[in-house]
């Protein structure tokens, strides 16, 4: 494993974006990922934010909060990363949200439940986690 001081990059880690309406949520996840040696690359609060912070980190996974991306918006997301190779873990307090089912089941498939759990957000990067 290669630690590149500085940067604080493990060369087992997953790049994260957090895409979360709430800051004190998204800080507490943030820990949770980096808890998990792995690498948060940004905080996003906009559907905008997130397209410009993903074409500028590259990240492996997209954590999104569905409750502030609609069905539009969701597409033009999924456009940007298409040609990435990062993945979605969508996540709600809701476990009937419909853009997060349909979504996730016609897509990677990831869900995350709110509240966050660290066995949970583990969970959902091994699935991820390149071979």
């Amino acid at each position: 494993m290669l630690l590149i001081l500085g940067d604080a990059v493990l060369s087992d880690s997953i790049k994260i974006l957090i895409a979360e309406e709430n800051y004190v949520i998204s800080l507490v996840l943030q820990r949770m990922i980096e808890k998990l040696d792995h690498q948060c690359v940004g905080l996003a609060t906009s559907e905008q934010e997130i397209i410009e912070l993903t074409r500028n980190t590259t990240p492996d996974a997209i954590i999104l909060d569905t409750s502030f991306v609609d069905a539009k918006g969701l597409k033009k997301i999924e456009k940007t990363i298409e040609a990435m190779n990062t993945s979605i873990i969508f996540s709600s307090t809701r476990k009937t949200d419909g853009i997060t089912f349909g979504t996730a089941q016609n897509s990677s498939g990831h869900y995350l439940s709110k509240p966050y759990l660290i066995t949970d957000l583990k969970s959902e990067i091994e699935k991820i986690r390149p071979s």
